[in-house]
């Protein structure tokens, strides 16, 4: 695994043998403005296009920014499109310990093009990673 993206808010982990990309937020994302967030999701989409994983598994524990409505429906139109033609099929939510930060993220896996993907949410990157792994060569 290696460290393909790093900032004050984000660790983006590549595990190419596994077709894993992992964004592990740090509680620095508090104070991340709108343009931040969107310029860390596009790059996000700039690597799964260059690396192709499967799967996304999102270590939101200490996520702290809460994605509004209108950052959710960015998403859904700007990444999540890109991200899925790229090979990203499985996404792997880890609970966030805010409930309003949690909430954000479910939202978000409720939105048009995000039902394109299967995901789940787990309590524990071990438990996230298992299923992402246990799913490697499953279509479904």
């Amino acid at each position: 695994m290696k460290t393909v993206y790093k900032n004050k808010f984000l660790d983006i982990i590549l595990d190419e043998a596994n077709g894993i990309i992992e964004m592990a937020w740090k509680s620095a994302a508090a104070d991340m403005t709108d343009e931040e967030f969107k310029a860390i999701f596009l790059h996000y989409v700039e690597l799964t296009e260059k690396y192709h994983p499967h799967s996304l598994l999102v270590h939101s524990q200490e996520q702290s920014y809460v994605v509004m409505p209108h950052m959710q429906q960015w998403l859904d139109t700007h990444v999540i499109p890109r991200a899925y033609w790229a090979g990203v099929k499985k996404v792997a939510l880890v609970v966030s310990k805010d409930i309003f930060v949690q909430i954000s993220v479910e939202q978000i896996m409720d939105e048009p093009h995000a039902q394109w993907l299967q995901a789940r949410f787990f309590s524990s990157v071990e438990l996230a990673r298992e299923w992402l792994l246990s799913q490697k060569n499953c279509n479904n």
